[in-house]
């Protein structure tokens, strides 16, 4: 029997906010950045993304969400930064 193989090329994921969820998978519980970094990183190799646009939502500072409250965002993104520098699965922005 001849084994078919497929070469594709790595996708993009332009608008994700998928680490929220990885942060905050229910109201009560909250991952630190970068473990949910990592834990979607995996994830996404799995799916065949290579490269993802992290959004996130900036609603107020009392907001019900934790990692919607403005502060939450604004360290959110500093440590995207910081953690998508050096070697990695996928590239992050």
């Amino acid at each position: 029997m001849e084994r078919l193989s497929w070469l594709l090329p790595g996708l993009v994921d332009s608008h994700s906010d998928a680490i929220e969820m990885e942060m905050e998978p229910r109201p009560s519980s909250t991952f630190p950045i970068e473990v949910s970094f990592y834990e979607l990183e995996k994830k996404l190799i799995g799916k065949g993304i290579t490269t993802i646009y992290h959004s996130l939502s900036l609603l107020e500072e009392n907001a019900k969400k934790y990692v919607r409250r403005n502060r939450t965002v604004l360290s959110t993104i500093e440590a995207i930064n910081h953690l998508s520098l050096g070697q990695h699965l996928i590239r992050a922005f």
